[in-house]
């Protein structure tokens, strides 16, 4: 399952541009916080030409992880980033600040807080290198919404689609997985999801003596 820790321990394979440095672990109190969410040509036409040249660095290292034709590009900047998507993208922004693009399938059929969520999912870094999927597996992920067993970025953008929707989610540093000596990996970065929701089950919590069990109807 997408569960913090298993993500979490998968950001430890994070390589090249972005990854932590021993001054980014001395200073881990210090947060990566967005610095905008913008066009190629917003950014080219109004940033300083540093900022252009960070972007085609960043850029160059996707294309070497093969990273998917339409990937933001995150231009850091210090302790903030530019998240830049290509011209001809569509994307939203969440009022917690996940960002959905590539939709496809929107429907009517939203889950909430206590239904089981089962979904297809694969995970890149902010490089563009994939770190795990399960499309390969024998079955989907599942969870239920509300219980904290998912990253919090990744629950938000859930709640944010419908039955049988697929999306593309950018999750911020703040709303993914912990970070610390227990994760293996010290700085937090953005990380992308391709999401399919394959189905919503509404359930119940049924307890028994010690043992609480999620019962959902078929």
């Amino acid at each position: 399952l997408l569960t913090a820790a298993v993500a979490a321990a998968a950001g430890a394979l994070v390589q090249g541009a972005g990854a932590a440095s021993a001054a980014a672990a001395e200073e881990a109190e210090e947060e990566l916080t967005t610095l905008g969410v913008v066009t190629v040509s917003e950014l080219t036409d109004s940033a300083p030409r540093e900022v252009v040249l960070d972007y085609l660095r960043a850029k160059r290292v996707q294309e070497s992880n093969n990273a998917p034709a339409d990937f933001p590009v995150f231009v850091r900047q210090g302790f903030q980033a530019y998240v830049v998507f290509g011209d001809e993208t569509r994307f939203r922004v969440l009022d917690n600040g996940v960002i959905l693009y590539d939709e496809r399938g929107v429907g009517e059929r939203f889950p909430v807080d206590g239904e089981e969520v089962r979904f297809q999912y694969a995970t890149f870094n902010e490089n563009g290198k994939k770190i795990a999927d399960t499309y390969s597996d024998a079955e989907p992920a599942r969870s239920e919404l509300g219980n904290s067993s998912l990253i919090p970025g990744v629950e938000s953008a859930l709640r944010a689609m419908t039955l049988g929707q697929s999306a593309k989610v950018v999750v911020p540093p703040e709303l993914g997985p912990p970070v610390g000596p227990q994760t293996f990996f010290m700085a937090r970065q953005y990380e992308v999801f391709d999401v399919d929701v394959l189905g919503v089950k509404t359930c119940r919590r049924q307890s028994t003596l010690f043992v609480s069990r999620l019962v959902c109807d078929d």
